[in-house]
């Protein structure tokens, strides 16, 4: 397949054609003049009969899944901050979360904030006590990474 800038007409029966000719054969990685030499690997493919689909094992239904990324995002002042906060407190104290049945919330755990843009000391801590924190269960990554391997493997 060929990549293609952002300035150039994406040839979409070029594609469907290219993905027609692939076998019954595992996607595999190819060395080609366009990669050859850039040090980049290709993107590892799967074909999706060979995925197991499987179920959402939720923290809040229909808001956050366990075991999958989420986002929270929106403009500055909505209360996203807010938001994680009262959720990881409810977490970490093992409180139900709004809708969820006293029978169906997550016991105790604890919970890991990673935050690029808050202070610890002078934002997160005052807010975490204003809203009767169990500290003890609350754990915050104090130094910048990337997740790269080398990011991902610290964080482990």
């Amino acid at each position: 397949m060929t990549l293609q800038t952002a300035t150039d007409k994406i040839d979409a029966d070029a594609i469907r054609a290219e993905f027609e000719t692939l076998t019954a054969e595992p996607v595999q990685s190819v060395e080609t003049e366009e990669n050859s030499g850039t040090g980049l690997k290709p993107l590892k493919a799967v074909r999706f009969s060979d995925i197991e689909a499987k179920e959402v094992a939720w923290l809040w239904y229909q808001f956050l899944a366990l075991g999958t990324f989420n986002l929270l995002e929106g403009e500055e002042g909505l209360g996203k901050t807010f938001l994680a906060l009262a959720l990881l407190c409810a977490v970490a104290a093992g409180r139900g979360l709004p809708g969820v049945s006293d029978g169906e919330h997550v016991e105790a755990s604890n919970v890991l904030i990673i935050s690029a843009e808050d202070s610890l000391c002078y934002v997160l801590k005052p807010r975490l006590e204003s809203m009767n924190a169990n500290c003890e269960r609350i754990i915050a990554i104090e130094e910048p990474f990337t997740f790269d391997a080398e990011g991902i493997f610290r964080l482990k």
